[in-house]
Protein backbone atom coordinates (compact mmCIF):
# COMPACT_ATOMS: atom_id res chain seq x y z
CA UNK A 1 0.00 0.00 0.00
CA UNK A 2 1.22 3.50 0.00
CA UNK A 3 3.31 4.50 2.53
CA UNK A 4 4.47 8.23 2.84
CA UNK A 5 7.70 9.98 5.52
CA UNK A 6 10.51 11.17 5.37
CA UNK A 7 12.43 7.99 5.83
CA UNK A 8 10.75 4.96 5.20
CA UNK A 9 12.14 1.39 6.72
CA UNK A 10 9.90 -0.72 4.59
CA UNK A 11 10.53 -3.05 1.83
CA UNK A 12 9.44 -1.38 -1.24
CA UNK A 13 8.64 -2.42 -5.10
CA UNK A 14 8.75 1.01 -5.88
CA UNK A 15 10.16 4.24 -4.41
CA UNK A 16 9.86 8.02 -5.43
CA UNK A 17 9.99 11.70 -4.43
CA UNK A 18 7.73 14.31 -4.50
CA UNK A 19 7.37 17.26 -2.73
CA UNK A 20 9.94 16.47 -0.36
CA UNK A 21 8.56 13.00 0.58
CA UNK A 22 9.12 9.69 -0.19
CA UNK A 23 6.83 7.34 -0.69
CA UNK A 24 6.92 3.90 -1.67
CA UNK A 25 4.48 1.07 -3.27
CA UNK A 26 4.68 -2.10 -0.55
CA UNK A 27 3.24 -5.34 -1.49
CA UNK A 28 1.39 -6.86 1.44
CA UNK A 29 -0.98 -9.50 -0.19
CA UNK A 30 -4.37 -8.68 -0.07
CA UNK A 31 -5.86 -4.97 0.47
CA UNK A 32 -9.13 -4.22 1.52
CA UNK A 33 -11.09 -1.40 1.10
CA UNK A 34 -13.86 0.03 3.11
CA UNK A 35 -15.85 2.95 1.41
CA UNK A 36 -18.67 5.25 2.65
CA UNK A 37 -20.43 7.36 0.37
CA UNK A 38 -18.64 10.26 0.28
CA UNK A 39 -17.03 10.70 -3.25
CA UNK A 40 -17.16 6.98 -4.29
CA UNK A 41 -14.84 6.90 -7.62
CA UNK A 42 -12.44 9.73 -6.04
CA UNK A 43 -11.80 7.36 -3.03
CA UNK A 44 -11.82 3.92 -5.03
CA UNK A 45 -8.86 5.27 -7.75
CA UNK A 46 -7.14 6.69 -4.06
CA UNK A 47 -7.56 2.87 -2.88
CA UNK A 48 -7.27 0.99 -5.62
CA UNK A 49 -4.25 2.51 -7.44
CA UNK A 50 -1.13 1.98 -5.31
CA UNK A 51 -2.52 -0.78 -4.14
CA UNK A 52 -2.04 -2.64 -7.69
CA UNK A 53 0.53 -0.67 -8.53
CA UNK A 54 2.44 -2.50 -5.57
CA UNK A 55 1.44 -5.92 -6.79
CA UNK A 56 -1.41 -6.30 -3.94
CA UNK A 57 -5.12 -7.89 -4.70
CA UNK A 58 -8.01 -5.53 -3.46
CA UNK A 59 -11.53 -6.45 -1.84
CA UNK A 60 -13.92 -3.47 -1.96
CA UNK A 61 -16.73 -3.11 0.19
CA UNK A 62 -18.35 0.48 -1.44
CA UNK A 63 -20.95 2.16 0.24
CA UNK A 64 -24.65 0.96 0.20
CA UNK A 65 -25.98 3.82 -1.19
CA UNK A 66 -22.98 4.00 -3.97
CA UNK A 67 -21.89 0.68 -4.70
CA UNK A 68 -22.16 1.21 -8.73
CA UNK A 69 -19.31 2.99 -9.66
CA UNK A 70 -16.98 0.24 -7.97
CA UNK A 71 -18.99 -2.19 -9.57
CA UNK A 72 -18.29 -0.26 -13.08
CA UNK A 73 -14.86 0.06 -12.46
CA UNK A 74 -14.60 -3.32 -11.66
CA UNK A 75 -15.86 -4.32 -15.05
CA UNK A 76 -13.71 -1.52 -16.80
CA UNK A 77 -10.42 -3.11 -15.38
CA UNK A 78 -11.93 -6.59 -16.73
CA UNK A 79 -12.63 -5.63 -19.86
CA UNK A 80 -8.95 -3.55 -20.05
CA UNK A 81 -6.96 -7.06 -19.13
CA UNK A 82 -6.93 -6.89 -15.51
CA UNK A 83 -6.71 -10.60 -14.45
CA UNK A 84 -9.86 -12.09 -12.38
CA UNK A 85 -9.74 -11.61 -8.47
CA UNK A 86 -7.15 -9.10 -8.82
CA UNK A 87 -10.01 -6.17 -8.22
CA UNK A 88 -13.03 -7.25 -6.33
CA UNK A 89 -16.01 -5.71 -5.06
CA UNK A 90 -18.32 -7.32 -2.48
CA UNK A 91 -21.21 -4.93 -1.93
CA UNK A 92 -23.06 -5.37 0.87
CA UNK A 93 -23.46 -3.83 4.48
CA UNK A 94 -21.49 -3.97 8.14
CA UNK A 95 -21.78 -7.63 7.70
CA UNK A 96 -19.59 -8.08 4.48
CA UNK A 97 -17.06 -5.10 6.08
CA UNK A 98 -16.98 -7.51 9.33
CA UNK A 99 -16.12 -10.46 7.07
CA UNK A 100 -13.30 -8.13 5.05
CA UNK A 101 -11.64 -7.40 8.75
CA UNK A 102 -11.51 -10.42 10.24
CA UNK A 103 -10.25 -12.58 7.27
CA UNK A 104 -7.35 -14.08 7.91
CA UNK A 105 -5.75 -13.55 4.14
CA UNK A 106 -6.35 -9.57 4.23
CA UNK A 107 -2.90 -8.11 5.12
CA UNK A 108 -3.92 -4.08 4.71
CA UNK A 109 -7.74 -2.33 5.60
CA UNK A 110 -7.85 1.26 4.33
CA UNK A 111 -10.97 3.12 5.42
CA UNK A 112 -12.76 6.21 4.20
CA UNK A 113 -15.45 7.10 6.25
CA UNK A 114 -17.26 8.74 9.87
CA UNK A 115 -14.92 9.08 12.76
CA UNK A 116 -17.56 6.22 14.66
CA UNK A 117 -17.06 3.91 12.54
CA UNK A 118 -13.34 3.91 11.93
CA UNK A 119 -13.28 3.68 15.94
CA UNK A 120 -15.26 0.43 15.47
CA UNK A 121 -12.86 -0.78 12.84
CA UNK A 122 -9.86 -0.16 15.33
CA UNK A 123 -11.55 -1.72 17.66
CA UNK A 124 -12.43 -4.83 15.74
CA UNK A 125 -8.98 -5.22 14.66
CA UNK A 126 -7.29 -4.86 17.65
CA UNK A 127 -4.93 -7.42 18.52
CA UNK A 128 -4.15 -8.68 14.77
CA UNK A 129 -1.35 -7.72 12.87
CA UNK A 130 -2.97 -6.13 10.14
CA UNK A 131 -1.82 -2.69 8.70
CA UNK A 132 -4.73 0.04 9.19
CA UNK A 133 -5.05 3.61 7.02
Amino acid sequence: MRMVSKSPKALASTSSRHSGFEFMLVHVGVVAGILSSCCPLAMLAWIIAPALAAGNTVCLRPSKQTPLPAMLLAHIAIEAGLPAGVLNVLPGGSDVAQQLLLHNDVAHITFSGPTSIGRQIIQATAGCPKKLT
